[in-house]
């Protein structure tokens, strides 16, 4: 079965739930404190608790450039849904065909917030350009010299301490 983006987005938006659907959906609030027709009674929450996403075979093309500060109020579903699903932790997108803006999505995503232990991307068309955008997710910023020098004497601190209670 061969899936487009827009199929995916479709899904992840589906993910958004207010009071007033889960009203519609079940003849009951999921949080009865939310009064009935208040503001935050029609506000849509994301909720997911997907452990795996396995999405093979696809063709995943974004047409948002979410790095772009003109999409600043465009909502990026994939990073929506990657930092905003605690159990995630393995993302599984082999046999697919991407394009820039979609790893972007993801990148930024897997910056913002990285639980993933498990990412997958064999067998699938990335190239040159579309790897650079994945690069970012596989290391990690070095501590700036301040820093590093702040922590050292600290840890020189603890081990003065260490010694005067020996």
């Amino acid at each position: 079965m061969i899936l487009i983006y827009g199929q995916l987005k479709n899904f992840l938006k589906g993910l958004k739930v207010s009071e007033n659907d889960h009203n519609k959906w079940y003849g009951y609030q999921f949080n009865s404190n939310i009064v009935k027709d208040s503001p935050e009674y029609y506000n849509q929450f994301f909720h997911c608790n997907l452990e795996t996403l396995v999405f093979n075979g696809n063709y995943l093309y974004e047409t948002i450039n979410y790095l772009n500060p003109i999409n600043a109020n465009e909502e990026n579903l994939m990073k929506t849904f990657i930092t905003k699903s605690p159990k995630l932790n393995t993302l599984i997108l082999c046999d697919n065909n991407f394009n820039k803006y979609f790893l972007d999505s993801i990148a930024e995503a897997l910056r913002e917030k990285n639980n993933i232990k498990y990412l997958s991307f064999c067998h699938s068309q990335i190239d040159g350009d579309k790897f650079k955008s994945l690069l970012p997710i596989f290391y990690a910023p070095l501590p700036s010299q301040k820093e590093k020098k702040e922590k050292e004497e600290k840890n020189e601190i603890k081990d003065k301490k260490r010694k005067k209670s020996r």
